[in-house]
């Protein structure tokens, strides 16, 4: 199949994939070989663009050469604007010289069909630049009243060229590339060539002497290269104006060159056109003398479009600034328009609201776009050249309206931040007062618990010994006759009152003893709920400790210490473990002894009230209570305390 045929395919056909196999001449590779991509191909009547996706076969794309003949295996694709290939093998099949280009005229460069052809062409090389990825360096060509970008490979002389090419004819035979729409249709046009081999510099011609009011004219951009003189009237780096009489012309220089107003000059370069008015791209400027400046012009008031032929000339105003840009420009303020101002290098920039006097050369710019019958800048500018013809004629007021709300803002940020400085301070005096109250009330707590149980110690719990004093002594002095009613009931009222001393004794403890939330239990058991005892007393913690609520504290000590007294009392152990274990849900107590086992389903004897008291005690704080005890194993006491919610 040939390049003819492939790119004929219609959209849908070429969707669909078809392999294909296709042969010519290289035509063009990328300029890294290093890199991914593909390259182009022609054969006798049109080119293609070959793409190789497959990195294996990037060492046989690499070993071509322009001018060697390969045979692509491959299929379709869509492309952007026709058809192209990918390739999925290559295979070299022969070398040669690429014939020549077919030389095209202006009109002829925008063709779609040129697309991936093979083209020859001839115009004025106007600036280089390198491209956003530094691989290849481009050429903006005038070519008849279009601009063209034409991409050179980057090679060790390319600073050299460029310098050398701008304000050149020359003559390019490359690549036409196509930039497309997404609806497949041509958007711009470039050219790529494969080295600097590829342009050709044109023999210079003779300049024509011409003077700047025929530049001027309509069909001035037809002369190739004229010489023309004036007088210096505004420099901003490589953009000069030139005047003569009562015609202004813009000038681009190759680089910045040093020149004052009011110099005389004489220039020869190509006349480029441009939306306003012709401009010269200079490639000789020669000084010849002194002139006088030409007078300035006032800005003239307009509503909407400002007249054209103010273009380039002289001009004076009054203006206020209302921007000052990084780069030193100025926007300021003429009438209802904005004007951009360049003012020189080295003067004073004066401040936002200035109203200031200028003198400078005035120029207009925009984006593209325009028709013949709505010429209208989108930007208004002005060159001032010396320092001199910039001057303040009134400084802003210290309370302007910036300034203004500057300090309006920051009033309301001060009144903002005393407003949240002062809430905080109410709430920091309420969390202090707050503590206080808790405190006080604490000292308060403690000291009506101490007085409590001073009165229970000095009156209740003495009154009860007393009584156990009299008990004692009735016994003894009751005659052995009295009957076995008289001692059983006796023994009863013995037992009653050492229960009553018990909890009473607790009682005291637990209004004299202070407990902190996070005191450890174990330090916390009663001394006298195991006096007395010789045994071995062992008490361990499991797990990390957590905080009890109070109350769920105090019942807890009050079971453990009842365990160890009737462990102590009735089981006459050897060895006691006391077990705190702290698990994620719940605070398992154990309390375990090897002393005598007793059955725990038999009813509690008159007169013992420990273990229904700490059952009545588990109950309250919403804990299980088990007791076991078998006949030649421990005794334990088992307390499950569910663990609070946070």
């Amino acid at each position: 199949m040939s390049i003819s045929e492939v790119r004929a395919m219609d959209v849908e056909v070429a969707e669909t994939n078809p392999p294909v196999i296709i042969r010519g001449q290289v035509s063009s590779l990328p300029y890294r070989t290093d890199l991914h991509g593909g390259f182009f191909m022609v054969d006798d009547e049109a080119g293609i663009f070959i793409s190789v996706m497959d990195r294996g076969l990037i060492p046989a794309r690499n070993s071509f050469r322009v001018g060697d003949y390969v045979e692509v295996k491959g299929h379709v694709v869509e492309g952007h604007i026709y058809p192209h290939v990918v390739a999925a093998e290559l295979v070299r099949i022969g070398s040669g010289e690429l014939p020549p280009a077919p030389f095209l005229e202006t009109s002829e460069l925008m063709a779609p069909e040129l697309d991936c052809a093979r083209v020859a062409f001839e115009g004025l090389i106007v600036r280089t630049f390198p491209s956003s990825d530094q691989i290849e360096r481009v050429l903006e060509v005038q070519i008849g009243e279009r601009q063209f970008h034409i991409l050179v490979p980057f090679t060790d002389e390319m600073g050299e060229f460029a310098r050398q090419s701008i304000g050149r004819e020359a003559r390019f035979e490359g690549i036409a590339v196509t930039k497309s729409t997404p609806h497949r249709q041509l958007a711009a046009r470039l050219f790529r060539v494969t080295s600097t081999d590829d342009v050709t510099f044109l023999e210079e011609k003779q300049p024509i002497p011409t003077e700047i009011k025929d530049v001027l004219r309509s069909r001035a951009t037809s002369l190739p290269r004229v010489r023309v003189e004036g007088t210096v009237i505004a420099v901003n780096g490589t953009r000069a104006f030139l005047g003569e009489g009562d015609y202004s012309l813009e000038l681009t220089l190759k680089e910045s060159t040093y020149l004052s107003q009011g110099e005389r000059v004489e220039v020869i370069g190509h006349v480029r056109p441009d939306f306003f008015s012709p401009n010269i791209l200079v490639d000789v400027l020669t000084k010849f003398g002194t002139a006088e400046v030409p007078a300035a012009v006032p800005f003239p008031t307009f509503t909407d479009v400002p007249p054209m032929d103010l273009h380039g000339h002289l001009v004076e105003m009054e203006a206020r600034v209302t921007t000052t840009l990084r780069d030193g420009r100025l926007t300021c303020a003429v009438e209802d328009h904005l004007v951009e101002v360049i003012p020189p290098p080295g003067a004073e920039i004066p401040q936002i609201g200035s109203v200031i006097s200028l003198v400078g050369v005035c120029f207009y710019e925009t984006t593209g776009g325009l028709t013949v019958w709505d010429l209208k800048p989108d930007t208004i500018s002005l060159v001032v050249d010396r320092s001199e013809q910039l001057d303040i004629v009134a400084k802003p007021p210290f309370f302007s309206r910036r300034r203004t709300l500057q300090a309006l803002l920051i009033a309301s940020v001060v009144i903002l931040a005393l407003g949240l400085f002062t809430l905080f301070l109410r709430r920091k005096v309420e969390e202090q007062t707050k503590v206080i109250r808790e405190k006080v009330e604490q000292a308060a707590s403690l000291e009506e618990r101490e007085r409590v149980a001073r009165e229970l110690h000095d009156s209740f719990a003495q009154n009860l010994t007393g009584l156990s004093l009299q008990l004692s002594t009735i016994d003894s002095l009751a005659p052995k006759e009295t009957g076995r009613g008289f001692g059983e009931s006796l023994a009863l009222a013995k037992r009653m009152l050492r229960h009553c001393q018990t909890e009473t004794r607790d009682a005291i403890f637990e209004l004299r003893k202070e407990r902190a939330s996070d005191t450890p239990l174990e330090q916390l058991i009663d001394p006298g709920a195991h006096a007395g005892f010789s045994g071995s007393l062992e008490v361990e913690t499991v797990g990390e400790a957590w905080p009890l609520q109070r109350e769920t504290r105090h019942q807890v000590l009050r079971i453990l210490n009842e365990a160890l007294r009737n462990a102590i009392a009735h089981g006459r152990p050897d060895n006691i473990l006391v077990r705190f274990n702290y698990t994620s849900t719940a605070l398992v107590l154990t309390v375990e002894n090897d002393g005598l086992s007793f059955d725990v389903s038999a009813p509690q004897p008159v007169g013992h009230f420990g273990l229904i008291g700490m059952q009545e005690r588990a109950r309250k704080i919403d804990a299980d209570l088990n007791i076991s005890s078998t006949e030649g194993e421990v005794t334990r006491v088992t307390l499950t305390v569910p663990k609070p919610s946070t």
